[in-house]
């Protein structure tokens, strides 16, 4: 019981940073925005989910980037509901910050999610 009450709070902690970084337009329901959930552990480290609602099929891509900005992982992907799993190195998650980044190909930073340590274990 203990141990699901920390993972639900745990999700939260990533879900709720995760709503207020995505971008909202108001309004506006043709823009991409994500969101980055924790879902869980698999060989002890901890699994993320980043999904992405993309309506009009663009070409984004993906970045997953240390806290000083070295790229752990990049992919160009399209499709109108995208979903990627990542499996992080408790290692990697626990010295610092993670950031999930996703852009258009050709334009500015759509959203940029950071993770501090591995949220699941506070």
């Amino acid at each position: 019981m203990k141990k699901n009450l920390k993972n639900f709070i745990a999700a939260m902690l990533i879900i709720m940073p995760a709503l207020v970084s995505s971008p909202s337009f108001a309004g506006d329901s043709t823009e991409p925005q994500a969101v980055v959930k924790f879902i869980g552990y698999k060989n002890s480290n901890p699994m993320y989910s980043l999904n992405i609602s993309n309506p009009t099929g663009e070409k984004l891509n993906i970045k997953v980037k240390d806290q000083e900005g070295e790229i752990l992982y990049q992919e160009i992907v399209t499709g109108v509901n995208i979903s990627k799993n990542f499996r992080l190195n408790n290692d990697l998650v626990n010295r610092g910050t993670i950031s999930f980044e996703v852009s258009r190909v050709a334009d500015p930073v759509i959203a940029n999610i950071k993770i501090q340590g591995d949220l699941a274990k506070q």
